[in-house]
């Protein structure tokens, strides 16, 4: 079972197993300090949809689901998981945002502008993602705890940075580059967030230290 962000890890665990159940999950968690999760989601943990990969669902896909039921998580079996991968992945590009400083007003015309790379990308090369609108579990009165000690923004991209280790980026906005390659579609914004993340990471800075207008403007000139 496979809970990573990104389309990547079902097909590398197939080279190694017959079967794969892959899983979208969004959960406000923070890992900031090794050894310390920090889980802020009520009145359910998280909400989590899985399903076998590529496609399909059977006796194991739904014991997993109840297993996940019963640990207090918000579920739904979906037979087309490819579809509700692709739609966390339009946005979870945005988490790349989060390592830069800059206006509130800049900052959110990029991550639009990621998210609507990414789902060109992802149209084009055959995804069709998911809408919030066809969750059947009703999610309404799921939210953040207040004083939970979950921040707003901070989400795992950040986490990483933050923590200093290997991040996911080149599995978010490199994955949106690659499939765009392929495809024909061009991701500059994608690409200059990821080389710009990359560049953070070989020089060691943390989050917040490179000002968010360098990148933006870079792609418009």
């Amino acid at each position: 079972m496979t809970l990573q962000n990104g389309l990547a890890a079902e097909d590398i665990a197939l080279r190694r197993f017959d079967r794969v159940y892959a899983a979208s999950i969004r959960i406000p968690a923070r890992y900031t300090v090794t050894g310390e999760v920090v889980v802020g989601g009520e009145p359910n943990v998280g909400i989590v949809a899985l399903g076998r990969y590529p496609e399909g669902l059977d006796d194991t896909a739904l014991s997993i689901v109840a297993d996940l039921l019963k640990a207090g998580y918000l579920v739904e079996a979906r037979p087309d998981i490819r579809r509700w991968k692709a739609a966390k992945l339009e946005h979870n590009v945005t988490n790349a945002v989060e390592l830069f400083a800059g206006a509130s007003e800049l900052r959110s015309k990029a991550a639009a502008g990621l998210a609507q790379e990414a789902r060109a990308v992802l149209i084009a090369a055959g995804y069709d993602p998911a809408s919030p609108s066809e969750w059947r579990i009703d999610i309404s009165s799921w939210r953040v705890a207040p004083e939970s000690g979950i921040e707003p923004g901070q989400q795992s991209t950040w986490q990483s940075f933050t923590r200093g280790t290997s991040s996911e980026v080149d599995y978010l906005n490199g994955e949106i580059v690659r499939l765009g390659r392929i495809h024909g579609v061009a991701a500059p914004l994608n690409t200059a967030f990821q080389q710009a993340a990359a560049r953070l990471a070989l020089e060691g800075r943390p989050p917040g230290t490179r000002d968010i207008a360098e990148i933006v403007g870079g792609v418009a000139s």
